[in-house]
């Protein structure tokens, strides 16, 4: 009897074993078609034929002898309807940051929870060479190929992803890899200290102007400062100095050009001001003072050139125009706000993140619910920003210490990016075409590329790339790029700012 049944139970093993195996014989199968597909398409594209490109369907599940053999998203949902009860965040829950201690840039926490591409880029240094070499060529060769071998589980992770998507996959991830392959490291280019060895000073905030001619800089030395760009790259070696200086009544948590009246520039501060200064005048055009609290973020609006944003840990999402002194919307939540920003092409719709977890995206005609919530990060949202212009696909930055794009036609995370150390402080974000930018709390900024989760490449502020910590007191503190360049400016919590080019 005992036998008989047994021997039962042991028959369903291994028909369910069977079964789980012709399915996995299936994916392989269907996985090897493609990679035999794309062989003969890249064969076929270069002059050079590949060796062993055309799998032999003779051999082994298709696989050709002479073929060398090298050696989930976090889930993501979002509710297109309030949540019946949000976090509630009380002023004891966020955790201060007005000190002048380098580690006191830390973002608020929501009660309950941790503390906490498609256009071309032009090549400003470094031209590609007229001819290459044999010899040089397989050096090339071999350092694209050490990169591959050390990421070669994650690429064809990532090519199987794509592939099972789009018949065109190859193609999307043909782009990836030549990125990833082409892209090694950071360049120094110019640096300088905006502080000083015995008065060390947290930057909080680089921001280009509209034609990326000037570089504005504030932090909490309560200084805003102006430099022109073209002298910092012509000249690494000077000494720089800003070429207009204004002086805030607290510390700088923000800044915003305004895209239109460009010597305009707007910036958020602890005592939640937001004030607009003229640079050319270096004057204080507008004072705007209704937050309780201290103001996080201020954007102006690039489809209104009257309109900006702030928001703050009054748990208040502030509307202005440049008219007025007095606010002409307020979107009220129940968490301290870390970010806000407007939609590249319309004045009725901005997203923001919260210590709450969440992205809020709201149509202001509307301000009573959320045209969305964004649900997938663990820990408070510290930046939100639309991608190079585009008003479906937004990228977000937390002190989860992850990065996430997400895709607002399907409202979901699209992918998510880890490789950065971020738990407590605001780290700077930035994004070029298909390239995003990031800090992180071991004093190094990374690049990831769209596709492609793990960091292109790091550069840490001690010289070296770092995966471990190396000044546990410092941390990069902001990040900005250069538009349609491969120039990133980067500043950490000791006043050292870095101008940076990908090679």
């Amino acid at each position: 009897m005992d036998f008989s049944i047994n021997s039962k139970v042991l028959f369903e093993f291994l028909q369910n074993t069977c079964i789980e195996k012709k399915q996995e014989l299936e994916r392989v199968q269907r996985e090897l078609d493609w990679v035999r597909q794309d062989l003969d398409t890249i064969a076929k594209r270069t002059a050079v034929p590949l060796r062993g490109h055309a799998l032999s369907a003779a051999s082994p599940l298709g696989v050709a002898q002479d073929v060398p053999q090298i050696g989930n998203d976090t889930a993501a949902s979002v509710s297109a309807v309030p949540p019946t009860a949000a976090p509630s965040c009380s002023p004891g829950d966020s955790i201060p940051i007005a000190t002048d201690e380098p580690s006191s840039l830390e973002l608020p926490v929501a009660a309950g929870s941790q503390p906490a591409g498609s256009g071309k880029r032009k090549f400003d240094q470094i031209s590609p060479p007229s001819s290459v070499s044999m010899d040089e060529e397989s050096a090339i060769v071999k350092v694209k190929r050490k990169r591959m071998e050390h990421r070669i589980g994650d690429l064809q992770k990532c090519y199987f992803d794509l592939r099972s998507k789009s018949s065109h996959g190859i193609d999307d991830f043909s782009t990836r890899f030549i990125k990833f392959t082409s892209l090694s490291n950071f360049k120094l280019v110019s640096s300088f200290n905006c502080g000083g060895d015995s008065h060390p000073c947290i930057v909080t905030n680089l921001a280009f102007d509209r034609d990326c001619r000037l570089l504005a800089l504030g932090g909490v030395s309560k200084e805003l400062k102006i430099y022109e760009f073209d002298h910092l790259v012509a000249h690494p070696n000077d000494l720089h100095f800003p070429c207009q200086e204004m002086r805030s009544r607290a510390k700088i948590s923000c800044l915003s050009w305004n895209k239109y009246v460009t010597p305009h520039i707007a910036c958020s501060d602890y005592d939640g001001v937001v004030t607009v200064w003229d640079t050319s005048t270096a004057q204080a055009l507008l004072l705007l003072e209704e937050h309780e609290k201290r103001a996080w973020s201020v954007d102006f609006c690039r489809a209104d050139p009257t309109r900006l944003a702030s928001g703050s840990d009054d748990a208040q999402v502030k509307i202005w125009s440049t008219k007025s002194v007095k606010s002409v919307a307020t979107i009220k939540t129940r968490a301290n706000v870390c970010c806000v920003q407007f939609s590249p092409t319309s004045a009725q719709h901005v997203a923001f993140g919260s210590a709450d977890h969440v992205i809020h995206l709201y149509d202001l005609r509307s301000t009573k619910e959320p045209l969305a919530l964004l649900r997938g990060h663990n820990k408070a949202v510290s930046y939100v920003q639309f991608m190079n212009g585009s008003t479906t696909d937004v990228v977000s930055a937390s002190t989860d210490s992850t990065l996430k794009l997400w895709d607002l036609n399907k409202w979901e995370c699209r992918q998510t990016f880890t490789g950065h150390v971020n738990e407590r402080n605001f780290v700077g974000l930035a994004q070029n075409h298909d390239l995003i930018f990031c800090g992180s709390e071991n004093n190094s900024v990374s690049a990831y590329c769209i596709g492609l989760p793990w960091p292109l490449v790091s550069y840490s502020f001690s010289g070296t790339c770092c995966q471990e910590y190396d000044e546990p007191a410092q941390f990069v503190s902001a990040v900005t790029a250069k538009t349609d360049t491969d120039l990133v400016v980067a500043a950490n919590s000791a006043g050292s700012v870095r101008v940076l080019q990908l090679y």
